[in-house]
């Protein structure tokens, strides 16, 4: 007992604009590579793309990574060459 000295705070962040298809895109290509797990991502993301090794290729990300180990702009970059 006695109270313990702790500062704590709330932050909000709201997206200036409208919804960017682009982050809805990567969004949901990040939630299809999840879906699956232990599973490398060409393997998850045939659900959602018809040749996800293809689009792997041009993004420049290798066939055999695992979900967890891509960067937000792996998946931006997902994003961007996806069908």
């Amino acid at each position: 007992m006695p109270r313990p000295n702790v500062d704590s705070a709330i932050v909000t962040i709201r997206r200036a604009g409208g919804t960017d298809i682009r982050h809805q895109r990567a969004a949901d290509l990040a939630q299809a590579a999840f879906g699956q797990r232990r599973k490398m991502v060409r393997s998850s993301l045939r659900s959602v793309l018809p040749d996800p090794e293809s689009v792997l290729a041009e993004a420049g990300i290798p066939r055999t990574v695992r979900a967890e180990e891509l960067t937000p702009m792996d998946y931006l970059k997902l994003a961007e060459v996806a069908p």
